[in-house]
């Protein structure tokens, strides 16, 4: 025969033996036939037989107190599932309010980006304009500079101009006296 039967029978028999609340009576305790007086074997065997059960009993107990405290846990875990998925619900019963966090998180988002950026275009046409007039200053000073040489080169083109015409006039007039000297120094020779 296999193990389970014996486990199985030996369940069976150990209900059956199993002692009830009725049978722990002074008047249920076999009796010998002397007056008064308790089967001492009898007596023995129902001795052992409510140790056994008492051991079941509190072995019986121990474990549905593990058993309840397991379940006492379970409980515990599943009340905070519980709080999680009503706090899930709560959230998806106003999904327009996700989206105008959203939306609103978007819109500062973009709000302090446009800052940033006016700040940035704001330094960087500062800088052009220093940068630009930096730039004239500098073309006016090498346009005032240009200007008063142009003017210097003008003045002394004027002045090589005017020499060079009173110089060349100076030779135009001795050469007209040079050739009409000339002339008549050549005329009395021509005479003879």
């Amino acid at each position: 025969m296999s193990r389970a039967f014996f486990v199985v029978a030996d369940a069976i028999l150990s209900l059956a033996m199993r002692i009830r609340p009725e049978e722990l009576t002074v008047s249920a305790l076999p009796r010998s036939p002397l007056p008064g007086g308790i089967k001492t074997d009898a007596a023995a065997q129902l001795l052992q037989r409510a140790a056994r059960d008492y051991r079941d009993a509190v072995a019986e107990i121990r474990r549905l107190d593990q058993i309840v405290e397991k379940q006492t846990r379970r409980i515990e875990e599943l009340e905070v599932q519980v709080a999680s998925l009503e706090a899930d619900v709560t959230a998806r019963k106003n999904p327009d309010e996700l989206g105008r966090t959203l939306l609103e998180a978007a819109q500062r988002t973009a709000r302090e980006r446009r800052e940033d950026a006016r700040r940035q275009a704001e330094l960087l046409l500062k800088k052009a304009a220093r940068r630009a007039e930096t730039i004239e200053l500098t073309a006016r000073r090498q346009l005032e500079n240009g200007l008063a040489e142009l003017g210097e080169l003008q003045a002394f083109r004027d002045e090589l101009s005017h020499g060079l015409r009173s110089t060349l006039e100076a030779i135009v007039a001795l050469d007209a006296e040079g050739s009409a000297s000339e002339i008549r120094h050549l005329t009395p020779d021509a005479r003879r």
